[in-house]
């Protein structure tokens, strides 16, 4: 895992912990999530680095690659997915 010391995206260091969420469909790890003060970005502090990551995606269970099923869980994600704004959509 790596330690963030400053934000992924305006590079600021001034950050708090927003929270902490556990993962109970693939690793059962608790991550804790960040908010930067500068730019509001929420982002997972510590991350996994980049060959860390793949098993998190890979798996079966990861809703976002599932284009199919009935499941409330996969109803829930692509409601929430498809609800929020594109890029367009924002003000510059």
């Amino acid at each position: 895992m790596e330690d963030l010391l400053h934000c992924p995206l305006c590079k600021s260091g001034r950050f708090l912990v927003f929270t902490k969420v556990k993962d109970h469909a693939i690793s059962k790890e608790t991550f804790t999530l960040c908010h930067c003060t500068k730019c509001k970005l929420h982002f997972t502090n510590k991350r996994p680095t980049a060959s860390e990551i793949a098993p998190y995606y890979a798996s079966d269970n990861y809703t976002s690659h599932k284009d199919e099923g009935a499941g409330l869980k996969t109803w829930l994600y692509k409601k929430g997915t498809r609800n929020q704004p594109s890029k367009k959509d924002k003000a510059p």
